[in-house]
């Protein structure tokens, strides 16, 4: 799954699905720091308790040091592309399509 992680910010969220350089990617927002992973860690307990999961399906593999990161579903990824669905369809979906 492809994610653009905003650190610092003033809650943990997740926000809507937007294109990025034409790939559909998630927006996540973290209040935690981007310094020693903590933003990372952050971004994987706050998927695991939106979708409700456990923590270890989720890795960052991609982007450790970015903004813009590839995470590893393990487990249940095929239960997350309903509820990713239901995002593009809340904030209006960014590919264009009229599902």
């Amino acid at each position: 799954m492809q994610v653009k992680l905003s650190p610092k910010a003033t809650q943990d969220r997740i926000g809507p699905v937007e294109l990025h350089l034409d790939k559909a990617v998630l927006r996540v927002f973290v209040r935690a720091v981007p310094e020693k992973g903590r933003a990372n860690k952050a971004l994987c307990r706050l998927l695991a308790k939106e979708f409700s999961m456990a923590k270890s399906n989720f890795e960052v593999v991609g982007g450790a040091k970015s903004r813009h990161k590839t995470v590893l579903i393990r487990d249940g990824a095929e239960m997350l592309i309903p509820r990713i669905g239901k995002r593009l369809k809340l904030f209006g979906n960014p590919l264009g399509d009229s599902k």
